[in-house]
C-alpha cells in the first residue's frame, strides 16, 4: 500500500478531521502515517503513546531535522496533507516536505480569517518564547544542509511573518469547500487556478448519506421546541478571555430563556472541551449534554440551532433551520459576519427572548439558504467524496511525474 502524510497540529484535530477520512484513504490502497507536534505545543493532554488508532501517529516535537529529513525520504510519501499553515513549524515542515520532492495539499478545515500572521497568543510568555527558539533551532539545522538555500528561505519566513505573504511558502494543491475559501487564502498564497479543487464541506461521512440527506431535506417534518447549542472552544484558542466560570453564567442565562419559553435544551460540548465539566455543571438544570461526532442526527432533530461562527453551523444551514448568532462574552461581533446572510444576530438575552417568542423572526433569513451552501459550503458533502478527490489529486500528480521520466529516457 502506498502512503500518505497527513500533518496537524496536535491530537484534538484527529477525532474530527483524520479519523473520519482515513477509512476511505484505506479503501482506496493507502496507508495513513499522521505527523503532528503534540508535545511541543502541549495543545492537548494525552501523549501519542495514549492513542489507539488504525493509522500510526508519530510526535516529532523534539525529533531532530535528520530523523524527519529521512523520514520523508523512507516512506516515499505519495503526497502531505496539511490543515494549518500559520506557525513557523508548519512552514518548516512544508519545506522540508518541497525539498524532499514531496507534493502538499492544504485542506481546508475551518473558517479563514483575514488576520493570519504569527503572533503570540499565550499567557505563558516564557513558555512560548522556548517553543519558538525550537522552532528556528530546527529551521536552522535544515538551512545547515543547503547554505544555497538560505537566502531564500529567510525572505520566505520574513514574508509570512512580517507581511502575511505565503505565496513562496505555499501548499502545492489545495481543496476549498467552495468559492468563499479559496477566495480568502488566494490573497495570502496567490494559487495558480489549476492547482485548486473543492469537495464541499463535509456534512456526512459516505456519499450515500448525502442522498439520503436530501431525501430528507424533500420530504422533511418540522420538529418543534427543542434548541441546539453548539459550543465553540473561544476560552481554549482564547479568542475571549473570559473564565469558565463566567461563561457558566453566561449558558446558564441562555438554557433559562429557552426553557422558560418551552423549549428542551441539548448543549454540544466542542471536541476539545471537557464534556463533563458541562455534564456535572448542567446536571440538574434539565439540560442535554452531548459531545456528538455525528452533528448532522442533532441538528436534524432541533428545530432551532444557536451558535457563533464554528463550521458546525454550515448543518443548521444545509438542514434549513433557523440559525440564532449568540453574543458570546469578550468575543468581537466581527466573528458573526460570517454567517450574518443567514443567521439573525442576537446581542443581547432579551433579544434572545423576544426572537425565540416570536417564530417568524427566525424563519426570517432561511430563503437565502441555498445562495450561501453554493458559495460558502460547496456541494458533494462528503469525507468519503473529499479522501477521492485528494486521492485522484495525488495520483495525477504521480502519475505526471512518471511520464516525465518515461520522456526523459525516450
Amino acid at each position: 500500500m502506498k502512503t500518505i502524510f497527513f500533518y496537524v497540529k496536535d491530537i484534538s484535530f484527529l477525532k474530527g478531521w483524520v479519523d473520519p477520512l482515513c477509512p476511505f484513504f484505506q479503501k482506496l490502497g493507502y496507508n495513513l502515517k499522521v505527523l503532528h507536534i503534540t508535545k511541543l505545543t502541549k495543545e492537548a493532554a494525552r501523549s501519542d503513546g495514549d492513542i489507539k488508532r488504525n493509522y500510526e501517529v508519530i510526535d516529532i516535537s523534539f525529533k531532530s531535522t535528520k530523523d524527519i529529513v529521512e523520514m520523508f525520504n523512507g516512506y516515499k510519501p505519495i503526497g502531505m496533507i496539511v490543515l494549518t499553515f500559520r506557525s513557523l513549524f508548519d512552514i518548516f515542515v512544508n519545506r522540508i516536505a518541497q525539498y524532499s520532492g514531496v507534493k502538499t495539499l492544504y485542506l481546508e478545515h475551518g473558517f479563514f480569517a483575514d488576520l493570519t500572521a504569527l503572533q503570540f497568543r499565550t499567557t505563558d510568555i516564557k513558555a512560548s518564547i522556548r517553543k519558538y527558539l525550537h522552532f528556528i533551532f530546527k529551521y536552522f539545522c535544515f538551512l545547515l544542509t543547503n547554505l544555497k538555500r538560505l537566502l531564500h528561505e529567510v525572505r520566505l519566513v520574513y514574508k509570512a511573518m512580517k507581511k502575511d505573504d505565503y505565496s513562496y511558502a505555499k501548499y502545492d494543491y489545495a481543496l476549498f469547500y467552495a468559492n468563499y475559501g479559496y477566495q480568502k487564502a488566494d490573497k495570502l498564497f496567490k494559487f495558480d487556478k489549476k492547482n485548486v479543487f473543492f469537495a464541499g464541506y463535509p456534512i456526512v461521512r459516505t456519499k450515500t448519506e448525502v442522498r439520503n440527506i436530501e431525501k430528507y431535506l424533500v420530504g422533511k417534518a418540522s420538529i418543534k421546541k427543542r434548541i441546539l447549542y453548539i459550543q465553540q472552544a473561544l476560552i481554549v484558542d482564547k479568542i475571549s478571555k473570559i473564565t469558565y466560570e463566567k461563561e457558566s453564567i453566561y449558558l446558564a442565562n441562555i438554557i433559562s430563556i429557552s426553557k422558560n419559553l418551552g423549549y428542551d435544551f441539548i448543549l454540544q460540548v466542542h471536541p476539545r472541551e471537557s464534556k463533563a465539566r458541562y455534564g456535572k455543571l448542567f446536571k440538574d438544570k434539565g439540560v442535554q449534554v452531548e459531545q456528538s461526532a455525528n452533528i448532522e442526527q442533532l441538528v436534524i432533530s432541533c428545530d432551532i440551532v444557536l451558535g457563533h461562527f464554528s463550521t458546525a453551523l454550515f448543518f443548521a444551514v444545509y438542514f434549513k433551520k433557523p440559525l440564532l448568532l449568540l453574543y458570546y462574552p469578550g468575543l468581537s461581533d466581527i466573528f458573526l459576519d460570517y454567517f450574518k446572510d443567514v443567521g439573525v444576530k442576537i446581542d443581547n438575552k432579551n433579544a434572545l427572548a423576544a426572537v425565540l417568542s416570536n417564530r417568524e423572526k427566525c424563519n426570517v433569513m432561511l430563503e437565502k439558504y441555498d445562495a450561501f451552501i453554493d458559495n460558502y459550503v460547496g456541494r458533494d458533502n462528503s469525507f468519503e467524496h473529499q479522501a477521492e478527490k485528494i486521492v485522484s489529486i495525488f495520483n495525477k500528480v504521480r502519475q505526471e511525474s512518471l511520464n516525465l521520466k518515461q520522456n526523459s529516457k525516450i
